[in-house]
């Protein structure tokens, strides 16, 4: 039999009151209670449980290292992070040393990893979030941790939450959009020396000097292709330790080529000069000059091999494909560049071809039309001498021979006022418009009625078709006159008998048009924009009927410019009629009175 229990002072007090007071003593709990304690208390357990599976589920998803850890810098907790970083099995953690989890076997003293959790349970202690940022040779990783202490209800420090992130994307894209912002920064710094150039070489040589911001090379050289005697002329060039070769040096084709693929107008990269078994003139020259890598990039704009840029460095392997690939990036803007300059020196060569030309023109207008003139004065003379019998009686046959000289010396003399005229309206001087007010339709309707009988005799109907109130122009009447002569003359000329030629005008709002259309010879498509160049004849139109010095519809393109208008040809097609057309600027607020 166990002995009675032995109870202390208070107990048996407690015992004696309750006797003497039994109110004063507990109830009894009973079964129910018991059974509804027991449910409570498993509630919260399984509550707890829930929200601790639910912490864990949350944080293994976060790509970032979280570690809970006690006040000593002890592991607690871990997500499944640790275990993609490879640092161990998240159950098997629990009591290490954080700097030690991170670093297994780290004895160094100048560890930054173990001084940045040091310093930051020391910020910890104090209540204090602490940062840092590093990059961590054994993690192979940019890191960034932030440690917020945990605090317990009586304010002192249960521990810290640890989060790592690995921040190496970041730092990457941050590399890259700095690489990328000093490469545009030097392509910029590129464009502007080349727009600053003045030749091609010029040109090369700001292009090569400012490749070394982009690509480490000890040599560099830009050579010019010249296709009619094949060879290639070195322009610019950049090197090191004294090494430049002469500017203006010529290399044959052949000495620049060595098998299909290494060869000036194609791309190939040497890794190592060293190495070939056979070598080009030139690959020999930059292997003397103590260059291994080598690279030919070919200068192409518009599909055009306009050179090569070459580019050499000391050491094997030298050059990193984004080397390679800036390199050639410089080599297209390069290219385009040589390519503008070379066309923008081409058409001021043509300029200055062309303005010879036109001073040439001008002169020979000059000396034919003043050359023809003396001796044509002397011929009409002698032709006004012979009609008029001075010299004696002329027989019929002699007469009709007479009056053939006066009117080819009167078509001569014309074709010199031309001539004379279409210089000075060239010249923008002498005889320029002189401009008064002209009603269209009244002049346009006299002009019909002097060349009525002409086209009469030629059996062609001459029609006028003019809108009924037309807006006055400003211009010079005679050298309107001289314009639609030579239109209308045009016009019959290249009809046959039985056809109609048409005189239109109308108005827009800033404009006179005038039209003349006829049914003739037509003109080809491919000669409407020619056939108002001065001297120029269409195909066709260069014997019998039709022949002329070819300077008549120059110089109405001269009259119409010179009066600020445009003058164009229309026609279906050969043999179908043609169309011409020029507009005079309207003069404000007259009218023409119909």
């Amino acid at each position: 039999m166990m002995p009675p229990p032995v109870l202390s002072r208070k107990a048996t007090q407690t015992q004696d009151d309750e006797r003497a007071n039994p109110a004063a003593a507990p109830a009894p709990l009973d079964a129910q209670d018991v059974r509804r304690s027991d449910e409570a208390l498993r509630t919260t357990f399984e509550k707890v449980e829930q929200a601790k599976q639910e912490w864990e589920a949350t944080a293994d998803l976060l790509p970032e290292l979280i570690c809970v850890v006690d006040g000593a810098g002890r592991v607690v907790r871990a997500n499944r992070t640790l275990e993609t970083w490879n640092l161990g099995r998240v159950n098997a953690v629990k009591g290490l040393d954080l700097h030690r989890l991170a670093h297994p076997g780290c004895e160094s003293f100048a560890c930054e990893l173990a001084r940045a959790l040091k310093q930051a349970r020391v910020q910890t202690q104090a209540g204090q979030i602490a940062e840092f940022e590093m990059w961590d040779e054994q993690l192979g990783r940019h890191i960034a941790a932030l440690v917020k202490p945990i605090a317990t209800r009586s304010g002192g420090l249960a521990g810290a939450v640890v989060m790592v992130q690995d921040i190496t994307p970041r730092r990457r894209a941050d590399a890259e959009l700095r690489h990328y912002t000093e490469r545009l920064e030097a392509m910029n710094d590129l464009l502007q020396a080349i727009l600053a150039a003045h030749s091609r070489r010029d040109i090369a040589q700001a292009a090569l000097d400012r490749m070394r911001k982009l690509v480490p090379l000890q040599q560099a050289r830009v050579m010019l292709y010249d296709s009619d005697s094949d060879r290639f002329i070195l322009v610019a060039a950049i090197g090191e330790g004294g090494v430049t070769p002469r500017i203006g040096r010529v290399y044959s084709a052949a000495s620049l080529r060595k098998e299909r693929q290494r060869r000036p107008n194609a791309f190939y990269v040497v890794e190592d000069l060293r190495k070939l078994p056979d070598r080009s003139r030139l690959e020999e020259q930059w292997l003397s000059d103590e260059v291994r890598s080598f690279a030919s990039i070919p200068l192409m704009a518009e599909g055009e091999f306009i050179g090569n840029l070459s580019i050499g460095a000391s050491p094997p392997a030298g050059f990193t494909p984004q080397h390679i690939a800036m390199a050639r990036e410089v080599a297209g803007l390069l290219a385009v560049a040589l390519l503008s300059r070379q066309l923008a020196e081409r058409l001021k060569q043509v300029s200055a071809i062309a303005e010879d030309a036109h001073l040439i023109r001008r002169e020979m207008l000059h000396n034919i039309s003043h050359g023809l003139r003396t001796p044509l004065v002397v011929i009409k003379g002698y032709v006004d001498v012979l009609a008029e019998g001075v010299l004696g009686a002329l027989t019929a046959e002699q007469t009709t021979a007479v009056g053939v000289i006066d009117q080819q010396v009167a078509q001569l003399n014309q074709s010199i006022e031309q001539l004379l005229l279409l210089k000075t309206l060239g010249d923008g001087s002498v005889h320029a418009p002189q401009k008064a007010p002209v009603a269209p339709g009244s002049w346009l309707r006299k002009l019909a009625q002097t060349w009525t009988s002409a086209a009469a005799g030629r059996k062609i109907h001459l029609r006028l078709d003019i809108a009924e109130r037309l807006p006055v122009v400003a211009a010079d009447l005679n050298q309107l006159d001289r314009l639609m002569n030579q239109l209308l003359s045009n016009a019959l000329k290249f009809s046959a008998a039985g056809g109609v030629v048409t005189i239109r005008a109308h108005s827009t709002a800033d404009d006179l048009v005038v039209s003349i259309a006829d049914e003739g010879i037509g003109i080809p498509a491919a000669e409407l924009e020619r056939v108002f160049e001065c001297f120029h004849k269409v195909a066709g139109q260069t014997h019998g009927a039709f022949e002329g010095m070819g300077i008549g519809l120059a110089l109405c393109r001269a009259i119409v410019e010179a009066h600020d208008g445009r003058i164009w040809a229309e026609s279906p097609g050969e043999g179908r009629g043609s169309v011409f057309h020029f507009t005079l600027p309207v003069q404000r607020p007259a009218a023409d009175t119909p």
